[in-house]
């Protein structure tokens, strides 16, 4: 097994580079937040797969695959920065953010309506999801293949109501904070989280509880302090840990909690190293229909997405969906390395773009902004095309829907700015 000096070098590098252009602990720039979970979800298991190491071997050359990617993305964000800094484009970093010393950031009456009735609809969607389903699967063994039964024909109600709930509860409860009405920020906050829980997905609760987190944060103290981002990280992935070995039945042991924490990031390791290994000796390379693969499931009917297609593929039968087979490795899968190191790069220039040109002037943009860089999260582990699908899109649709409540509530509230209609006698 190779040594650990290199990726740690590398590592170190890395967050040199990023900490002096977007900061590290950022999730209002898409690409500081895609780097911070890069290396929380994925990078960092590098360093203690030797716990792994007997039961699930990984080749050392996917060692440096893995290194050699994450540096390349990480160029990909610096260059383009640079590049930008000329123009003096401002860019989103916490501390220079007027939004967090402004005191008199408020969202108007009518969008603190709207977010409570979309946080309403999204309740709804989990009260049919327990009705279907019969039971709250949580309290049932083997919860974890009964979620994805559940599911089959309710896919879409599924993630309609998780990304309500999430825009809903997180913005009603932003606005709360920001006007210190703690206790009602927080029960909003919680209420969210309870449901959806109910649908059984660790990961969009994770996700508000990050956001929710790193904004409650950077309201008290202006910045994210190191000491609560460690302490954080090691929470929610024992947390995780918890709820996945709860979900799948497990015994609570204490070094069972730890190693199921732990295993979340690892076995994107572990799949990747699968996918370098199988492709193209067992599956050939793709050459983009990997992502055709991922589009086909808006199609009628059973439609695997690429990631349960290469589990198909290679014969897999373990429980739940897909592999998740990292953005390397639906780059690698698709393409080859040439594909891998190129769209890595190409990645980071985007990301780091957005970031540049997207800059939270109010509440409202400030938790879409927020919204938008928890939706690429999913890059990591699921590839490029799921998170879009089922994350980003969703969200770009409740924005919609939020802000047209908001417009209607605003018009219903000025009769007298509403045109006359003329008639005829």
């Amino acid at each position: 097994m190779i040594s650990n000096i290199l990726p740690l070098l590398v590592l170190l590098l890395s967050v040199f580079l990023v900490r002096r252009t977007h900061g590290i602990f950022n999730i209002f720039s898409p690409a500081s937040y895609f780097f911070l979970m890069h290396l929380v979800l994925y990078y960092l298991a590098i360093f203690y797969r030797i716990i792994y190491q007997h039961s699930v071997p990984i080749d050392d050359s996917t060692i440096n695959v893995i290194v050699s990617g994450f540096f390349v993305f990480t160029l990909g964000v610096v260059m383009v920065d640079t590049i930008f800094s000329r123009f003096r484009k401002p860019k989103m970093i916490l501390e220079t953010c007027s939004v967090w010393k402004d005191t008199g950031v408020r969202l108007s009456a009518s969008d603190r309506i709207a977010a409570l009735v979309v946080l309403g609809l999204g309740i709804i969607g989990v009260v049919l999801f327990i009705w279907k389903s019969g039971t709250i699967f949580w309290l049932e063994e083997h919860s974890d293949d009964l979620r994805i039964e559940s599911r089959k024909g309710f896919g879409w109600l599924t993630i309609a109501s998780i990304v309500m709930i999430t825009f809903g509860a997180i913005t009603y409860s932003v606005d709360t904070l920001f006007r210190r009405k703690y206790i009602a920020s927080f029960s909003v906050f919680f209420l969210g989280f309870v449901a959806i829980l109910m649908f059984g997905n660790r990961g969009p609760a994770f996700e508000l509880i990050v956001l929710y987190g790193f904004i409650f944060i950077a309201r008290m103290y202006g910045k994210i302090p190191i000491s609560i981002i460690v302490s954080g990280v090691l929470s929610i992935l024992i947390f995780l840990g918890l709820l996945g070995m709860l979900r799948q039945g497990k015994d609570m042991e204490s070094m069972s909690i730890i190693l199921n924490s732990l295993w979340r990031p690892f076995v994107n390791i572990q799949n990747i190293d699968i996918i370098l290994n199988k492709v193209p000796s067992e599956i050939p390379f793709q050459y983009g229909k990997g992502f055709l693969t991922d589009l086909a499931v808006l199609a009628p009917g059973y439609q695997p997405n690429f990631a349960t297609w290469i589990k198909e593929a290679l014969g897999m039968t373990f429980s739940g969906g897909g592999l998740t087979i990292t953005y390397h490795g639906d780059l690698y899968a698709n393409f080859g390395y040439p594909g891998l190191y190129i769209g890595s790069f190409v990645w980071g220039a985007i990301l780091s773009m957005i970031s540049r040109f997207c800059f939270p002037k109010n509440l409202n943009s400030l938790i879409y902004l927020a919204l938008f860089s928890m939706s690429l999260k999913g890059v990591v582990s699921s590839g490029f095309i799921p998170p879009v699908l089922y994350n980003l899109l969703p969200i770009l649709v409740v924005i919609v829907l939020y802000r047209s409540i908001s417009l209607v509530l605003q018009t219903a509230s000025k009769p007298g700015d509403i045109s006359r209609v003329s008639t005829v006698d």
